[in-house]
């Protein structure tokens, strides 16, 4: 179920110099995509009532308020009538900026994407609050991947950390493959037999997890195995599925950096892999936890910091799923959504790691 876990030694990395804030926000934000069929980049914007929610401010940034302050990052739909944003407040042109994440009771209108754009000018109240005594520090990013150096690729990035004074443990899984995917499906029709074919990076050791380290939100170094995998599909109806992994390199250094709200992979060996963030969540708490692999869904589909009958159910609709081939394309977002033991295909035991972890 740890496949990929590691763990690392017993300094605490140094932390910037921040303080816990109460941020108000109101304003306006404009959501932006592109639409395809029209070949143009459309916007509209999002009048944001007073929101409130923490975040960790620097301290070169004094509480108080500012009156044209700018958002810059992602909107992401949800299910139900809200949206959730994440990116970076910056409250005037020299200063520092700090990540924010928020959800707002507003339901976008009818678009082609599911995550959009977001930027514009806005009104902050910073109030600094009580900071919690911090025991752990818990860890969740994930993201599209779209560059692997100059190149344009597909694929998906899942990190996962828990971070302590006296211990700090990792896992990332990277997938992508040229663009544009091939993702059958089965409402698109075949009469040849096709192949699938990605790479995979996996964190095997680390020397270093952090927050707010060396100028960047999120920080690992440690060592990676990448490799390639394949799947083969024949048959009448496709049902005839070949697995083939090779392993291209093992014992690679590399590290992932989150800088703002974008995220770098560096393997050594290979090219960059790059790509916006979609959400960056850094949980402070007192008790000990992990960021649980079965946390796939929740009453309003995203994941919600639990794993009960939600995810279960989640996972039960992809079963017989392997990468390219199944009822929503199976493309490298859902392996890693819904292959939550990292075997390639959504089966039996993707169902029995999620019931392990049914619980409070």
């Amino acid at each position: 179920m740890f496949a990929g876990l590691a763990s690392v030694g017993s300094s605490y990395p140094s932390q910037a110099a921040t303080y816990t804030a109460k941020i108000s926000l109101t304003g306006t934000i404009q959501l932006g995509w592109y639409n395809w069929t029209s070949q143009t980049f459309e916007t509209f914007n999002v009048s944001i009532a007073e929101t409130n929610f923490t975040a960790n401010v620097p301290q070169e940034i004094a509480p108080g308020q500012y009156v044209n302050s700018t958002f810059e990052g992602y909107a992401r739909m949800d299910e139900t009538n809200t949206t959730q944003f994440f990116g970076v407040i910056h409250v005037n042109d020299t200063s520092p900026g700090f990540m924010v994440s928020f959800t707002v009771p507003y339901s976008l209108p009818q678009v082609d994407c599911f995550t959009l754009e977001a930027f514009g000018t806005i009104e902050t109240t910073i109030t600094q609050i009580q900071q919690p005594t911090i025991q752990y520090t818990l860890v969740r990013l994930v993201g599209p991947v779209t560059q692997y150096g100059n190149e344009n690729v597909t694929g998906w990035i899942s990190a996962r950390a828990v971070i302590t004074n006296t211990s700090q443990t990792a896992k990332v899984h990277i997938f992508w493959m040229p663009m544009p995917p091939i993702t059958p499906g089965r409402s698109t029709p075949l009469s040849t037999n096709f192949t699938y074919s990605f790479y995979h990076a996996m964190l095997i050791s680390a020397s270093k997890v952090a927050v707010n380290y060396t100028g960047y939100e999120f920080y690992v170094n440690g060592t990676w195995t990448v490799e390639n995998v394949t799947f083969t599909y024949s048959g009448q109806h496709f049902d005839d599925c070949r697995q083939n992994v090779t392993v291209v390199k093992t014992n690679a250094t590399g590290q992932l950096m989150v800088s703002g709200v974008n995220f770098t992979v560096s393997i050594a060996g290979f090219n960059d892999l790059t790509g916006p963030v979609w959400r960056l969540d850094i949980w402070h708490v007192s008790i000990a936890a992990w960021c649980l692999d079965g946390d796939v869904s929740g009453p309003n589909g995203v994941p919600d910091g639990k794993v009960d009958i939600y995810d279960l159910v989640a996972v039960a609709r992809h079963i017989g799923e392997t990468p390219g081939f199944g009822q929503g394309s199976c493309n490298l977002q859902q392996v890693e959504q819904y292959d939550v033991n990292y075997d390639f295909q959504v089966n039996v035991y993707s169902l029995v790691t999620v019931a392990a972890e049914i619980g409070p």
